[in-house]
């Protein structure tokens, strides 16, 4: 097997990794994933698959929003459901708002 037949193997390894990662609520996940994605690029590219290439942009772009996103201070504080409040200042990640009642 030649070592152009791997790269879309090790993509797929890295990919997996990262989505693996989510799961552990790991911003760096996201940068698996577009890594993945950069070497499953690159083989669509170079074998002219333009149609999975474009899907590879496509998800490239999606990890790359999630990546930004994942750690803004400000993008869960300001989306509180009527009734609650955030009982810590905001944290990075999923768990960025404990809700406790308000009474």
């Amino acid at each position: 097997m030649s070592a152009a037949a791997l790269i879309p193997w090790i993509g797929n390894l890295v990919i997996i990794v990262g989505l693996w990662k989510i799961g552990d609520k790991d911003r760096r996940a996201f940068l698996w994933t577009m890594a993945g994605e950069t070497l499953y690029g690159i083989h669509t590219f170079l074998t002219g698959d333009w149609a999975i290439f474009c899907a590879v942009l496509i998800f490239f772009s999606i990890a790359a929003r999630n990546y930004w996103k994942w750690n803004r201070a400000d993008s869960n504080c300001c989306k509180v459901p009527h009734g609650y409040f955030p009982a810590t200042t905001c944290m990075p990640g999923p768990e960025q708002i404990v809700f406790h009642r308000r009474w």
